[in-house]
This record gives structure tokens, C-alpha cells and sequence, in this order.
């Protein structure tokens, strides 16, 4: 079978084992490069949960970090690292709040062990949509009460990205009712993990270069990853027979920009503004470019492939809603700035229902019953 396009890139940057690697690794330099300030020029840090070079996810970090430089005329240099060459992925968080790294990048519900309510500016389940966490976050009041729970870590968060919708994963075994979940092993974190586990299955978490060869030999039944696009280049088709949907879990991912708080609070206004107008470009493009490129990935998936991708049954999606505004619930009455988190936040889910069910949804439905005719 012919390479896809996406796996040609991803080898041009290195071979997707290379990649996968830098995910599970653990050493780390023995020092960081010191911030500094020289002749008025700030040398900034970024590190980062994703490999580097890779499309949508590091290189967008990059491509902050290199709109930053242009846009404050070289008052602000970032030097960008992908996961593993300062710090393990899952120390990004720890390593910008300590200033180890003035920067990071990565996704807000990758931090849901350290505090729940992150999962709410990123990826709750059965949450926001990109489009509506975008507008949320900008004009809703959900920008500010994320600078209240980062705070507390000595962050600040800024989005730069929107992957969209996803499907829920790729799975080894058919899923025809909710007992097919019972004991279901399964690769997948953040709350999704712990909605699922509430239905019977067994989720973990397995470093990204190790979910490929598990699956193709039934150490788990079923892995989430990101989604056709970039899902194809690691070869999930290869090694799966069903590509389930739709992703309940991620239905609005934001990347993030992580800064340490007090290089924030220590810049220029006008930086600041540089900093949020160099996140606001990424995002633009980096919504744009998975909005085109997912279901492009699935066409190809579809047609190349030999997987049948499949719709989970009306009960299993029932339950599975259910569950996840009942977690949700939860974590929004675990205290006073989670109740407000939640009242904003929910208030806003339910205006856009109404708003959907009024007029996206049947917007959507004639748009599909039309294109079958034609």
C-alpha cells in the first residue's frame, strides 16, 4: 500500500518511531537555557508535549513562538523544543510554572490530574465545540476564569488552536451494546477515561509508541489518539478494524500556550498584546488546517484502507452523554470558583443547544439529504 501523504511527512522530519519516542522519553539536559534579558531583548524557552516538527501539534507551538518574534520586531526571541529534548511531555506544566521554561505548549485537559476544572477550557466531554470554546473563551468570559485556575499554578494559559471534532478511536472489538464496554481496554486519557471506566471499561494510558504495537497485539482493544489526520500517519488503519464515532470526548480540543506568570505580569502591555495577537494568527490557522485536513484523512481512510468506520449504537451514546454531564456536574460543584467555571460555562452549552438544535442541525440535515440526491 502506498504511503500517505502525512506519513511521507512526518518521515521527512524523521521516521514516525523517532517521533513516537519522543514521547515516552525521560531523560532530560542536565540544565536549561537561562532566561535573559539583553539590550532590552527577552530570550524565551518553549517546551512542549508533542514531538517535534510534528504538523498541528508542535510545529504549532513553533509557529507561536515565531509569530511572537515578528510581531514584537525581535524584542521577544523564543526558542522552541519538542517533548523529551528539555523535558519529558508530561513536565511541560511543571517546567513553565517553576520557569524552568518561560513557555509550553500543549493542551489544557493534559492537566486534569493536577486540577479538573482545566478540562472545561479544552475538552470536557460532552462540552463545546471548537467554534463555541473559541467564542467562550473570547467573548464569553471563560478567558478569565481560566487566568483564575492557572493562577493558582503560577500560569497563564492562551489558546492557539482547535482540532475539532474527532471520532472516539479505533477499536479491535465491535461495539453493538453497552455490555460490548464491559472490560473493554482501552487507551484514553483526561475524564474521558474516567466516564468510560464508569461504564465498565478498563481505560489507561500507554506512551504513544508503545498504543500501535499494543493494539496489533490485543494488549488493548481500543486506543484515542487525535483523529484521522495525523492518527493515520502513526498507522492506527493498519492495525485496527473499526474507527469509531462520533468522539464524545474531545468535541472542542484546544492547544495552549503556557507562560509563566511572572514573565507575563513582567511584560509590556504592548507585548502582552504581541503575545495574544501571535496566539489568536496560530489559532486561525491551526483551526483552518484541521478542518481541512480530518475529513480528507477520512476520505482516505475510507477509501484505501480496510476499516469499517462506524457510528456507536444510539444506547451507547445515551449512556455515555449522560455519564459525562454527570461528571461534569460534579466537578463544577466541587467549589466556589468551579460553581462559577460551571454556571458560565454550562449557560453558554445550553444556548448554543437551543441555537443548534433551531438551526445547525437542520441546516446540517438538508445540506447531507441534498448532497445524496445530487
Amino acid at each position: 500500500m502506498e504511503k500517505s501523504d502525512m506519513e511521507d511527512k512526518f518521515n521527512r522530519r524523521g521516521s514516525i518511531k523517532a517521533v513516537a519516542g519522543a514521547f515516552a522519553a525521560t531523560a532530560v539536559a542536565s540544565s536549561f537555557p537561562a532566561p535573559a534579558i539583553a539590550s532590552g531583548v527577552r530570550e524565551w524557552v518553549m517546551v512542549s508535549t508533542f514531538p517535534k516538527g510534528s504538523p498541528g501539534l508542535q510545529q504549532s507551538g513553533a509557529n507561536v513562538a515565531k509569530n511572537i518574534e515578528e510581531l514584537s520586531g525581535g524584542r521577544i526571541k523564543v526558542k522552541a523544543f519538542g517533548a523529551g529534548e528539555l523535558v519529558p511531555a508530561m513536565e511541560t506544566f511543571d517546567a513553565v510554572r517553576e520557569n524552568k521554561a518561560q513557555l509550553g505548549n500543549s493542551m489544557p485537559y493534559f492537566w486534569t490530574g493536577k486540577d479538573k476544572l482545566a478540562s472545561f477550557f479544552s475538552a470536557a466531554p460532552g462540552g463545546l465545540t471548537a467554534e463555541e470554546q473559541a467564542a467562550w473563551l473570547y467573548h464569553g468570559g471563560g478567558q478569565e476564569l481560566w487566568d483564575e485556575v492557572y493562577a493558582q499554578y503560577n500560569l497563564k494559559g492562551l489558546m492557539t488552536g482547535a482540532f475539532g471534532s474527532q471520532q472516539a478511536g479505533w477499536f479491535n472489538k465491535e461495539i453493538n451494546s453497552l455490555d460490548d464496554l464491559q472490560g473493554l481496554k482501552i487507551r484514553i486519557p483526561g475524564l474521558a477515561g474516567e466516564v468510560l471506566g464508569r461504564l465498565g471499561a478498563s481505560p489507561t494510558m500507554l506512551p504513544l509508541g508503545e498504543v500501535v504495537g499494543a493494539l496489533q497485539a490485543g494488549t488493548i482493544d481500543a486506543a484515542e489518539f487525535i483523529g484521522g489526520w495525523v492518527d493515520l500517519a502513526f498507522g492506527f488503519p493498519k492495525v485496527a478494524k473499526y474507527f469509531y464515532g462520533p468522539g464524545f470526548h474531545e468535541p472542542g480540543s484546544t492547544e495552549e500556550l503556557l507562560i509563566n506568570l511572572d514573565e507575563w505580569n513582567d511584560l509590556e502591555d504592548d507585548l502582552k498584546t504581541v503575545v495574544q495577537h501571535a496566539c489568536r494568527s496560530e489559532y486561525a490557522q491551526h483551526s483552518a488546517l484541521f478542518t481541512y485536513h480530518q475529513p480528507m484523512a477520512l476520505k482516505k481512510i475510507v477509501e484505501e484502507y480496510d476499516v469499517q468506520v462506524k457510528p456507536f449504537p444510539d444506547e451507547v451514546m445515551e449512556a455515555i452523554f449522560k455519564t459525562s454531564n454527570e461528571l461534569m456536574l460534579e466537578i463544577g460543584d466541587s467549589s466556589d470558583l468551579a460553581r462559577r467555571i460551571y454556571k458560565s460555562w454550562d449557560g453558554y452549552r445550553q444556548a448554543r443547544i437551543q441555537f443548534g438544535d433551531n438551526q445547525t442541525l437542520g441546516l446540517l440535515k438538508w445540506r447531507s439529504a441534498v448532497a445524496e440526491k445530487a
